[in-house]
């Protein structure tokens, strides 16, 4: 294989969540926190890419400390009841990978308890490391911190390593740590983000069949 050590993402890359998870529970809390907010999903998906959630939420928004607090309480309902599925062809891509040595890795802003319960349902092989947003904000992608915490846990050199993301915060993570890189277009397919990507990744795919063709050569 190209690689031993797959690093994905999870929402948007790994299972379809923003459709089913954080669109929706977006809209429910701007519904009474900020009713002036309207966007549709296309627009929050270029939102969670510049400037990106948090950023949003903060210099945009200005949310306070008690808003942030119901909108945290929300999307974790909202992670709580629905799950969402993978992607046609990412367990196929998954298993596989795992039959032949490879070692699995997800970086993500979620939560670890989430990730699992998505793998689990959708039939996906267990990670052997999930690195999730139970880690300080500073520690979390676009920090090198997460690869680094990889390559030590899993015993995998920088060159043995490739990151899958569909944002460019995983983007900026893999080029802080010189690890190789991979856009995941399957998800929403903005334009911008593809121009941005297409000179900051190895390569860009469509689909996970076609990220398979590539990483199992």
């Amino acid at each position: 294989m190209r690689y031993s050590c797959l690093v994905l993402d999870h929402d948007d890359t790994t299972v379809a969540s923003s459709e089913v998870v954080h669109y929706p529970s977006f809209c429910y809390s701007m519904s009474y926190l900020r009713p002036e907010v309207k966007m549709t999903l296309q627009e929050y998906y270029q939102m969670t890419w510049n400037p990106g959630m948090r950023e949003y939420y903060t210099n945009v928004l200005k949310l306070t400390p008690e808003e942030f607090e119901q909108e945290l309480n929300d999307w974790k309902r909202f992670l709580s009841e629905n799950i969402p599925e993978a992607f046609p062809g990412m367990k196929e891509l998954l298993v596989e990978f795992k039959q032949r040595g490879g070692k699995i890795a997800v970086v993500s802003r979620n939560r670890k308890e989430h990730i699992l319960r998505d793998f689990e349902a959708n039939g996906l092989p267990v990670p052997d490391l999930i690195y999730g947003s139970e880690h300080p904000a500073e520690e979390q992608k676009p920090s090198p911190y997460p690869i680094w915490r990889i390559m030590k846990k899993l015993n995998v050199k920088k060159e043995e390593i490739l990151v899958l993301d569909d944002l460019p915060l995983g983007e900026k993570m893999a080029e802080a740590a010189g690890v190789d890189f991979c856009y995941a277009d399957w998800s929403h397919h903005l334009p911008n983000i593809e121009e941005y990507m297409k000179a900051k990744s190895l390569q860009i795919f469509k689909s996970p069949a076609e990220f398979a063709a590539f990483l199992l050569k």
